[in-house]
């Protein structure tokens, strides 16, 4: 769920068949750099540099940076407004085979060339075949979970347009997205992570029970580790989302240079909402439900946190916000305190009626959007170490956190009854974001960290 998307620069129509949008696609081509407009739009010395400059970039994503619906749809959607203003892209997408084409047309609109195929995205739930591709995988040597992320139709795709395109670098959206590397007819790529995959799943075999499942979570976390670390060191660059994951990235793959782009909001979309009231105290978690670490904690929020709470302030509720909500437990539909959102058009609206946001995470990696997010619209979050790592928040000055359920039910009850706290959070959260976390900076960041990567970032003259 976004906050607004990003407003792009006027379109310039592309006649490219087969393709959806143009942007700057057939006026520019980076190997004539004849960039038109270069010294009489406006723009002077900026538009010259540019037009010698621009390369051309292939953007493999699993998924369309639209709706902004989720965390990654949000920020590959900014960090792509970091780059198709000065460079020309073309985006190469995965989509659901039941695809509407709502994505496609919001990158029409917004000038952007993109093709698409279709990609099947895995639940936070195995089926019975992946269980048994799973453990075939696990029994190789190698990770299921690329696998998950493998579509012969857009293998296809990636390959015609990474030799007929013929980029000047190719951008992988996401660690899995490896899986196509060898793929690019040998283009250069800048890995671009969300999180060290691997040391999340290590993080989820940690809460599991001694036992089978255990180990071969371990398993798991160990294969995945492997593999980023091969796609690392294949990639000219690579960028982390937190200062932890870049020095993980760094130790996995010493000789691949990773640079620090952080989790942002769109600062002018984002009003600081009115105080919250806790008359009735209600507890909200957002997040898309069908990545795992946040169901998981879905369910810690409703089953343990939300009892606890009631104990003491009997009219509490709980909302979930977000998508994925088809994955949520269908008990939890007629549970008394408890009201499934789902997603919202509006996440400042949904925010509104919200006195705390609540995130009991227990695993998990990168930054935490949503909890950036929470805190630049004004509402105060109550999470967990793991909720905050990535972050550089301290405890009682931008947030509450609590070391399990007992101890988030007691900071959320804190908060009821400390309004000097609660003041606190909220100026102090919100102050953080505007200084870390504004959109403009973090995508003038991303520009330059591809630059950097397929040499194109000297200084303008």
């Amino acid at each position: 769920m976004g906050l607004g998307p990003y407003q792009p620069p006027p379109r310039i129509p592309t006649s490219a068949p087969g393709s959806v949008g143009g942007g700057l696609g057939d006026l520019l081509s980076p190997r004539k750099r004849n960039r038109p407009g270069s010294s009489s739009d406006g723009r002077g010395i900026e538009r010259l540099w540019v037009c010698f400059l621009a390369v051309r970039i292939l953007y493999v994503s699993p998924f369309l940076p639209w709706p902004h619906d989720h965390g990654g749809r949000i920020r590959s959607w900014q960090l792509l407004a970091g780059i198709r203003e000065f460079h020309q892209v073309r985006v190469v997408a995965g989509v659901p085979h039941d695809d509407d084409g709502s994505g496609q047309k919001a990158m029409l609109a917004a000038g952007i060339s993109t093709k698409v195929a279709p990609l099947a995205l895995p639940g936070p739930r195995l089926t019975l075949p992946q269980r048994a591709r799973k453990f075939f995988h696990l029994a190789t040597n190698r990770s299921s979970l690329p696998g998950r992320f493998w579509s012969p139709a857009l293998a296809a795709l990636i390959g015609t347009e990474a030799r007929d395109f013929d980029p000047d670098g190719v951008v992988l959206d996401q660690s899995f997205m490896g899986i196509y590397a060898p793929l690019l007819h040998s283009r250069p790529y800048l890995l671009s992570t969300y999180n060290l995959e691997g040391a999340v799943q290590k993080q989820r075999a940690d809460t599991l029970p001694p036992g089978l499942s255990r180990r071969l979570a371990l398993l798991e976390a160990r294969r995945l580790l492997a593999f980023e670390a091969q796609v690392l060191r294949g990639a000219r660059r690579a960028v982390a989302c937190s200062e932890g994951d870049r020095e993980a990235l760094a130790a996995l793959a010493p000789s691949t240079p990773v640079d620090l782009v952080a989790n942002g909001v769109d600062l002018d979309e984002s009003p600081l909402l009115p105080p919250p009231s806790f008359s009735p105290l209600r507890m909200a978690y957002l997040g898309s439900y069908e990545y795992p670490p946040n169901l998981e904690a879905a369910r810690s929020l409703v089953e343990e946190v939300l009892p606890r709470v009631r104990l003491q302030a009997k009219d509490a509720e709980v909302l979930l916000i977000g998508r994925g909500c088809e994955h949520l437990p269908q008990a939890w539909r007629t549970l008394p305190g408890v009201t499934i959102l789902g997603r919202v058009a509006n996440v400042a609206e949904a925010l509104r009626p919200v006195s705390v946001l609540v995130f009991p995470l227990s695993y998990g990696g990168g930054s935490r959007l949503k909890i950036i997010e929470g805190m630049a619209l004004g509402r105060p979050v109550v999470t967990t170490q793991s909720g905050m790592d990535g972050l550089s928040v301290v405890h009682q000055v931008h947030l509450l956190i609590g070391g399990d359920s007992g101890a988030l039910a007691e900071e959320v009850l804190n908060l009821r009854d400390d309004r000097a706290l609660r003041s606190r959070l909220l100026s102090e959260g919100r102050r953080l974001v505007e200084a870390q976390h504004g959109w403009k900076p973090l995508r003038i960041a991303f520009r330059e960290s591809v630059e950097r990567a397929f040499d194109a970032g000297r200084s303008p003259p």
